[in-house]
C-alpha cells in the first residue's frame, strides 16, 4: 500500500511536467513580467480599462500575483472615489489594500459589489478522497500482544475562512477551519484469546470492521515570506478522534470504542514553484487531556461492558500538500500524510472478581488525500 501511494505520486508528477500542459505552464510563467509592465504602463497613462485587461491576464496565469492584485485594488478605489469626489491623479498604486486570493475584475461591475470583490474570495470548501494503510499494535513489557492492520478508504471535508488582511494582534492573516473525516474497511486482527480463569492464551486471527471518525476546529494565522512566494502558517487545533474496532468479529462480536479529545499545535510552509503550482510541508503535535481519553469495551464472552480511562495519549501528523490551480478559484490538491498515535496503559478495572487493564498501544497510518478546494 505504501509503495503504491509513493509510486502514484511520482508518476503523476512526471506525467505533469512532461505533458503539454506542464510545458505550457512554464512558458506562460515567462509572460507575467511583460504583462505586469504593460498593465502598469496603461495605469500610468490613465487607461484603466486596458490596465485591468492586462492584469486580469496575469491572474489567469498566477491567481495570487501581488503586483496585479495591488494595481486592481487601486483602480477599483479610484472608481469608487470618482462617484463622490473629483479623481486625483497618481502615478503609482496605493499601498493601503492588497489581495492574495484569485479573482477577475472589471470596472463595469456594480459599485455596490466592487469593494467586496476587490478584497478577495475569503471562504473556501475542500473535499478529498482519503485512502490509507493503518497498523495498530498492543504491547506489554516489550512483547507484542496483538495487532490490527489493513487499508482504509473514506473522505475528508473542510470549510473555512481566510482573512485577506494582516492584523497585528494575529501577527498575520487570521483563518478558521472546521473539518470532518471518516474512513473504514474490513481489516485483519492477529492476536490471542485469554482464559480469564487460568490466564492461558490461544492464538486467534480474524477479519473485523474498523471505522475511524475525526472532527475539529482550527484557529490560526498565515503570513507571506520568501518575497511573497512562500506562506508560513501556524494554528491551534481542537478536535476528537473516535475509533470503533472489532464490531464485525463473526465469532465473538466483541467491539471496542477508543475516543479522546485532543489539543494540537501545528505549523507549515507552502512555497510557490510556479504561479499555479505550490508544494509545502506541515506538522502538528496533539495531546489528549486527562479525563477526556476513554476506551469502552462491549460485553463478550461473559465479560460485562467496561469503560477504561486511557493513560497519556499523544499523536503527531505530517503532511506534504501539493496544490495546482485549475481555475482562479479552484485547485486540485494531493497530500501524502503520516499519522502516529501513542496510548499508555489504562487504569485497572475490577470485573467479576478479576481485574482488567488496557495495555499500551500505538497506531500509525500512511495515507493520501486527493481532491479539490473551491474558494468563494
Amino acid at each position: 500500500m505504501q509503495k503504491t501511494i509513493i509510486k502514484a505520486a511520482i508518476i503523476s508528477a512526471i506525467i505533469f511536467f512532461v505533458s503539454p500542459i506542464g510545458k505550457s505552464v512554464f512558458a506562460d510563467t515567462l509572460m507575467i513580467p511583460q504583462l505586469c509592465e504593460l498593465g502598469a504602463s496603461f495605469y500610468r497613462t490613465g487607461s484603466y480599462d486596458n490596465a485591468l485587461s492586462e492584469f486580469n491576464k496575469v491572474l489567469v496565469l498566477d491567481p495570487t500575483n501581488k503586483t496585479a492584485l495591488q494595481y486592481i485594488n487601486d483602480i477599483f478605489a479610484k472608481e469608487i472615489t470618482r462617484e463622490n469626489v473629483p479623481a486625483e491623479t497618481t502615478n503609482e498604486p496605493s499601498k493601503k489594500g492588497t489581495h492574495n486570493q484569485p479573482g477577475s475584475y472589471s470596472p463595469n461591475t456594480q459599485k455596490s459589489e466592487t469593494k467586496e470583490k476587490a478584497i478577495n474570495n475569503a471562504f473556501y470548501i475542500a473535499a478529498y478522497y482519503d485512502i490509507n494503510h493503518m497498523h495498530y499494535s498492543e504491547w506489554e513489557n516489550g512483547n507484542k500482544l496483538d495487532e490490527d492492520f489493513g487499508n482504509h478508504k473514506g473522505y475528508y471535508i473542510a470549510l473555512g475562512y481566510r482573512s485577506p488582511n494582516y492584523y497585528e494582534w494575529a501577527k498575520g492573516k487570521p483563518f478558521v477551519e472546521v473539518y470532518f473525516r471518516r474512513f473504514s474497511n474490513i481489516i485483519r486482527y492477529k492476536g490471542a484469546l485469554q482464559n480469564m480463569g487460568t490466564g492461558e492464551t490461544t492464538p486467534y486471527n480474524t477479519d473485523e470492521r474498523s471505522v475511524v471518525k475525526q472532527f475539529g476546529l482550527k484557529l490560526g494565522a498565515s503570513r507571506d515570506c520568501f518575497s511573497d512566494k512562500g506562506t508560513f502558517l501556524g494554528y491551534l487545533d481542537v478536535g476528537q478522534r473516535i475509533w470503533n474496532r472489532g464490531e464485525d468479529d463473526s465469532i465473538y462480536n466483541y467491539g471496542e470504542k477508543y475516543y479522546w479529545t485532543y489539543i494540537g499545535l501545528g505549523a507549515g510552509l507552502n512555497y510557490k514553484l510556479i504561479p499555479k503550482l505550490s508544494i509545502g510541508g506541515e506538522g502538528e503535535i496533539m495531546l489528549a487531556p486527562g479525563g477526556l481519553r476513554k476506551l469502552h469495551a462491549d460485553s463478550a464472552g461473559g465479560i460485562p461492558d467496561t469503560t477504561f480511562n486511557l493513560g497519556f495519549v499523544w499523536g503527531t501528523e505530517l503532511r506534504a500538500p501539493i496544490k495546482y490551480y485549475l481555475l482562479s478559484n479552484l485547485s486540485l490538491d494531493v497530500t501524502p500524510y503520516f499519522t502516529y498515535w501513542k496510548i499508555n496503559k489504562s487504569n485497572i478495572v475490577a470485573v467479576d472478581g478479576g481485574y482488567l487493564q488496557e495495555p499500551e498501544s500505538n497506531t500509525h497510518l500512511e495515507g493520501l488525500l486527493a481532491g479539490f478546494t473551491y474558494s468563494f
